[in-house]
């Protein structure tokens, strides 16, 4: 599949960039990397706006006796640039001037890190067709560890900015601090792209970002973990765990005198309130991320008679463990209150400062099979998604669901940090899940982190970048991003996604979501021949997924294609209308139509079903039915071309009868399952059943010997690889 392939491509090239490194540095001390260009193949540049470049260099001895390295970064003229650097984890960092000129230097002393590290913006002014970004080492006067890409600048089209649903991002490195003028390109570029929420830590560079229509948020860490909040000194009152350790500070006490133990987050609540339009709580309270809940804190007597009180139940004598297989509800529900009793004095402290400013809380998510996990057994738990064996998907937060009383917060905006190529399917369904009984405004955050070798490989290809906000948007939740290591062909993916976005968010806000409203029948455009007959392999419906809603009378189709190599054909039928209606293709801006004399339908030919295409590579489409004399002027796709397209589509591989595959001595056949046709490879005794991949573009085995004999690591198309087989 394409994924393997993109992976194999990126791989090979950042093994390729490591190895022609290390070549570079053979009988030296240091090799070099950059970002995102590693990731991308090249350096995809914005054409205009701040462009973010980080440059790694690695000392590949451990005895480095060199007094100090300088990084030296080449650039075309027309390209302005502002960077800083670092070489060690505590080191404050240095900036460099900005400067027009070509090269940017900076000097590292070498016994001070293994690693060094150069980051900055680059803002383009004018393009070139030939420009290319060079760096390398300057150690003794010889130059090491060079590195060469060429840079191809991305025009990004203007974007319309949603108005309620959050399109947000953390700027990390985009406003450079100091520089004014990257500050401000940063903000309009961002404002260009469709983006409506920045997080910021810097109060005097809020008004640049507002003067762009952008709101602004802040985001408190100070207290990741239950067990670490309150910070500071907890000798006054210590926590008493189920284990007998004392640590931290007890939650009954931290309620009870909130000036002295909260002093700090309530001086940031009321400071940050009156600059910043959302403050974010990001608080890791949950099996996940920062590790396992809390369901034993804590047991002192002040925290057991308060428990007492508050549930109406006796704990006397009883010990932590018996308390909570006894009183499991209400120790959840006491362990829940404790919690988000802090977050509540917060919030009206932030209200008081600023009655419009909206708290968020970005907790982290777990997910488990087992509802009575001990780790997450005080932890609300959302049913998800069932596999395909009956095992059920949970996903596991605070039992927020279940605090009542005032509200705490205004936005929940819990993190996800998967980005595999099932996510879209994964953030749809977990949205939708937990936005059935979701009293306030929902926004996923989107971490795409790593460290160095982790981010040399593929994180998030732009098409699913753009798939993933497109699939909390079909939820019904916005979503807020770390740009980590994004070219320019992200930054247009995103762009693109929040144009969508803004033209349906009335729908995607305010819809009903009735799969009755479309039936989609899917085209298959792969196929084996076999004695006289053709068949589908594998069926199409794997690769989709669809949502359909309505608000005002008018649908809005959405299809995800999962399939990364094909574009994906199907038949909607939209049963229940009248009238004539147009099909306006959001995503790819033109109207599908009967023909380009008659660009719209009857409401007949739409029961009865007219054809639609969304492309491959994470592709999304957003039709939107709307009735013809309310259709945009736009381009015209007829129904003849998608025919024209789809025809041209179809693969079909001749198989006649069983054959003996050259050089492995196995047979191979077809079969006819009620799941559709599978292709058996025996060998002896034993068959391997190729069956269709439901994530993929082609086929893979099950688990058995022949795996690797006859498909080898290869996850390309099976009818490909049979007939070379044969």
């Amino acid at each position: 599949m394409r994924l393997t392939r993109t992976l194999t491509r990126t791989v090979s090239a950042t093994v390729g960039l490591l190895m022609l490194s290390a070549l570079a540095v053979l009988g030296q001390q240091h090799e070099t990397i950059g970002f995102p260009m590693v990731n991308e193949g090249k350096a995809y540049f914005v054409d205009f706006g701040p462009n973010y470049v980080e440059l790694v260099g690695r000392v590949t001895e451990r005895e480095a006796s060199l007094e100090d390295v300088t990084f030296v970064l080449e650039l075309p003229r027309d390209c302005r640039t502002y960077f800083r650097g670092y070489a060690a984890p505590d080191q404050r960092p240095e900036t460099v001037p900005l400067d027009s000129g070509r090269q940017v230097a900076y000097r590292f002393p070498c016994r001070a890190s293994e690693q060094f590290v150069l980051t900055g913006v680059i803002i383009p002014h004018g393009t070139r067709p030939d420009a290319r970004i060079r760096w390398w080492l300057e150690v003794d006067g010889q130059k090491e560890a060079a590195q060469s890409y060429e840079i191809e600048f991305v025009k990004i089209p203007e974007s319309q900015m949603p108005r309620r649903m959050i399109t947000g991002l953390f700027a990390a490195g985009l406003g450079m601090r100091t520089a004014d003028e990257v500050l401000e390109a940063a903000a309009r570029f961002v404002r260009h792209c469709g983006m409506n929420l920045v997080w910021d830590y810097d109060r005097s560079r809020v008004p640049t970002w507002r003067k762009y229509g952008i709101k602004v948020a802040i985001e408190e860490v100070g207290y990741a973990g239950v067990g670490n909040f309150p910070k500071g000194d907890s000798s006054v009152a210590p926590a008493l765990y189920a284990d007998g350790t004392q640590k931290d500070t007890c939650p009954t006490y931290v309620l009870e005198h909130p000036e002295e133990t909260l002093a700090q987050a309530l001086g940031l609540a009321r400071g940050m309130a009156s600059t910043h339009d959302v403050i974010t709580w990001d608080w890791e309270y949950t099996a996940g991320m920062m590790g396992r809940a809390a369901p034993d804190w804590c047991f002192c007597e002040r925290c057991l008679k308060a428990f007492e009180e508050w549930s109406g139940v006796s704990v006397e004598g009883m010990t932590p463990k018996q308390i909570m297989d006894r009183y499991h509800a209400e120790w959840r529900a006491w362990y829940n209150h404790l919690y988000t009793e802090r977050m509540r004095i917060l919030y009206q402290e932030a209200h008081a400062s600023d009655p419009h400013v909206k708290i968020g809380w970005l907790p982290g998510n777990g997910v488990t099979t087992d509802p009575n996990d001990p780790d997450t057994r005080m932890c609300q738990q959302v049913l998800w998604h069932t596999n395909d064996d009956g095992t059920p998907q949970y996903l596991v937060y605070c039992p927020w669901l279940q605090s009542g009383g005032e509200r705490y917060f205004d936005i929940f905006m819990p993190m996800w940090y998967y980005y595999g190529l099932d996510s879209p399917r994964y953030l749809l369904e977990q949205v939708e899940a937990v936005n059935k009984t979701l009293p306030v405004e929902f926004a996923v955050t989107l971490v795409g982190q790593g460290d160095l070798y982790e981010r040399s490989m593929v994180e998030c290809d732009p098409g699913l970048t753009r798939a993933q906000l497109l699939a909390c948007a079909v939820g019904g939740a916005g979503a807020g991003y770390y740009p980590v290591n994004w070219g320019a062909r992200h930054w247009a993916a995103v762009a693109k996604a929040c144009r969508e976005i803004a033209e349906t968010e009335d729908i995607l806000l305010d819809g009903t979501r009735d799969p009755s409203l479309c039936h989609i029948a899917p085209l298959d455009t792969r196929f084996i021949e076999a004695g006289g007959k053709r068949l589908a392999s594998p069926p199409s419906a794997r690769h989709l997924l669809t949502r359909v809603l309505e608000h005002n009378g008018q649908r809005l189709l959405a299809v995800f294609n999962f399939d990364l190599d094909r574009p994906a054909f199907y038949r909607a039928a939209f049963p229940g209308l009248k009238g004539d209606w147009a099909i306006y293709d959001v995503s790819g801006q033109r109207i599908v139509g009967a023909s380009h004399r008659r660009p719209h339908f009857t409401a007949q030919e739409l029961a009865a079903g007219v054809l639609l295409t969304t492309p491959a590579d994470w592709g999304v489409s957003l039709y939107r039915l709307v009735p013809r004399d309310q259709a945009p002027e736009a381009p015209v796709l007829s129904q003849g071309e998608i025919e024209s397209r789809y025809r041209r589509s179809v693969t079909v591989v001749p198989l006649e009868g069983k054959r003996l595959a050259k050089g492995h001595g196995c047979q191979v056949g077809l079969v006819q399952t009620p799941d559709g046709p599978r292709t058996n490879l025996q060998n002896g005794k034993q068959t391997i059943r190729a069956q269709a991949n439901q994530v993929g573009r082609g086929h893979h085995l099950e688990r058995g010997p022949l795996q690797r004999s006859v498909l080898g690591a290869d996850t390309g198309t099976l009818p490909r690889r049979l007939k070379e087989c044969l």
